[in-house]
């Protein structure tokens, strides 16, 4: 078994595959009854490096589409409730029984947003980074934090040949005029197609 890639000062520690597996099926365990379900299950999806099949990894990616619950508005004076991201409270509740810890940046704040957590795995010290997304951008999203950077950068680079501009954080290309969509991602084949590369399986991606 490959052990934990002690860090150098310019590299960060790495961890076999293998852990990030298993924390990423505890995790999935802990959320998946929060996410929005389809035919296929709940979504949330590993990403990153680590479903690129590399050996050894810097951290642990999910991405995810939140289901939305009710909560008392603070805000309200007459006690509304507003809709907030499920896997959000959760999140907040794995923080507090010690399963993750907010990861602190070199001014000791979190990043610890509605769309992107950046969290450490207690037991194994693990970086974890929770990404959501929605139905409307799921599969360009899932390109995109898939990547890797040489493959993101080449679609980028593609699309701009097509006067297009890709915006994973929609549901796909834009109209860089206009800034409207004009075409969308409906699966991950069509991220590499529309913009005329051969698409690569995941495993695939440099």
């Amino acid at each position: 078994m490959n052990a934990i890639a002690e860090p150098t000062a310019t590299e960060p520690k790495r961890f076999p595959r293998a852990v990030a597996i298993e924390v990423a099926e505890e995790l999935h365990g802990l959320l998946a009854e929060w996410c929005e379900k389809t035919a296929t299950g709940p979504r949330i999806a590993i990403v990153g490096s680590v479903r690129r099949g590399k050996p050894l990894v810097k951290d642990l990616e999910l991405l995810y589409i939140p289901e939305l619950v009710l909560e008392p508005d603070p805000t309200s004076l007459f006690g509304e409730e507003r809709k907030v991201s499920a896997i959000n409270v959760a999140l907040d509740w794995l923080v507090s029984n010690g399963t993750l810890a907010k990861r602190l940046k070199c001014d000791g704040t979190a990043t610890w947003g509605e769309s992107i957590r950046l969290a450490v795995h207690v037991r194994t010290g693990l970086p974890v980074d929770f990404f959501a997304a929605t139905m409307e951008n799921w599969w360009n999203q899932l390109v995109c934090r898939t990547g890797g950077k040489d493959s993101n950068t080449a679609i980028c680079n593609a699309a701009i040949e097509r006067n297009l501009k890709w915006s994973p954080t929609s549901a796909g290309f834009l109209n860089p005029r206009t800034g409207q969509l004009s075409r969308t991602v409906r699966c991950e084949r069509d991220a590499f197609e529309i913009v005329g590369l051969p698409y690569l399986e995941p495993h695939q991606r440099p």
